[in-house]
């Protein structure tokens, strides 16, 4: 398969296309990248979660100048200090942090055992606001097609879904 032949399929078939990306296939598959409109960078606070922020910040800088960057902060913990502090993750990211997501195994177990996901599992756990603030940012100036009838994709769905529930929560 040519590299681009399969993104003109997958562009004409799908609104929204999300790819789960180890950071070691980016160098491999560059060309799968380059015309992305969004990127979640997830990591922790840890010295090698810095690290390979900044590596990746800097390659998607170079091979993906439009996309919009978001930087998720994962399994923080409450309570403890990180390997770095926030203050210093992002002095040396040079960027802020957009969404903290804390951990909270008790929720992902009950979500687990219900066979919810993580935002579903409670309106109330720590996990939903961030995961919902991060969905809403996705969607945010996504394009949403109406066929001939006026029914909304599945994107479009979602996005009504999300402006429901209330204003985006952004980490601060």
């Amino acid at each position: 398969v040519r590299p681009g032949s399969s993104q003109m399929i997958l562009r004409g078939t799908f609104d929204c296309l999300i790819v789960d990306l180890p950071r070691s296939m980016m160098v491999q598959h560059p060309h799968l990248l380059v015309e992305m409109q969004a990127a979640v960078v997830v990591t922790d606070l840890s010295l090698a979660g810095t690290r390979d922020t900044i590596r990746l910040l800097s390659w998607l800088r170079s091979n993906a100048p439009g996309a919009k960057v978001m930087i998720v902060a994962n399994r923080i913990m409450t309570g403890m200090a990180p390997e770095v502090s926030r203050k210093d993750f992002e002095s040396s990211i040079e960027r802020s942090i957009d969404f903290v997501i804390p951990q909270d195994a008790k929720s992902a177990v009950a979500a687990a055992k219900n066979g919810k996901c993580l935002a579903e599992a409670g309106s109330s756990n720590k996990l939903a606001a961030p995961l919902s603030g991060l969905a809403r940012s996705l969607l945010d100036g996504a394009v949403i097609d109406e066929d001939e009838g006026g029914a909304k994709s599945l994107l479009g769905n979602l996005k009504s879904l999300l402006a429901t529930k209330g204003k985006l929560v952004k980490a601060g």
